[in-house]
């Protein structure tokens, strides 16, 4: 809404913040039912955080959604700031890796660099954040392959071979602490 508190800064309200995790979701699994599309196109500049969040709830809830929340995002088209590139900077890791992995397929993100991008170690605060990240490529590798090994080799919820492989090839080269990196040569090893 014009006028309103960002979504996500210091003077968003608690109600603010409840309306818009409510209503937010059902807007942005229409569809583009009944205009929401354009709905949500004019009101990206002005609030992409609330819309960011509502896909990551979206994704949280149902994940399934991925492939629909990525169309979303490219039929928002190249606004300011762009859609795919902000998603993709959440701290929403599951959701990232998700999205990204299917960007990649779509040939819309070089995955290998994005994937070292989010990897390198950073300032001491960041540091923190980049070894979540790498737990979480650790745990869609290890959902993703065992879905791949239980279901059909075409599973597209589960990476590509060329997806597992940026993911090892990133992981072993990124400066993680020793539980991590053993973590990730035990992964390699199975």
């Amino acid at each position: 809404a014009a006028g309103a508190p960002a979504a996500g800064s210091t003077s968003e309200t608690p109600l603010q913040r409840h309306l818009l995790e409510e209503l937010l979701p059902p807007l942005l699994t229409s569809g583009g039912a009944a205009g929401s599309t354009e709905l949500l196109r004019r009101h990206w500049p002005a609030q992409p955080f609330a819309l960011m969040r509502g896909m990551a709830r979206v994704y949280r809830d149902a994940p399934q959604s991925a492939p629909q929340l990525l169309e979303l995002a490219q039929s928002l088209g190249k606004l300011n700031p762009d859609p795919l590139e902000q998603l993709l900077q959440l701290s929403d890791h599951a959701f990232t890796l998700h999205l990204a992995t299917l960007a990649q397929r779509k040939e819309l993100l070089q995955f290998g660099p994005w994937l070292a991008a989010k990897l390198k170690v950073g300032a001491d605060e960041q540091q923190h954040q980049q070894h979540s990240f790498a737990q979480a490529c650790l745990a869609f590798l290890r959902e993703g392959l065992a879905r791949r090994f239980e279901a059909s080799a075409d599973d597209a919820s589960a990476p590509s071979v060329d997806t597992a492989a940026a993911l090892f090839r990133e992981l072993t080269s990124a400066q993680l602490p020793e539980a991590l990196a053993l973590e990730v040569r035990e992964l390699c090893a199975q």
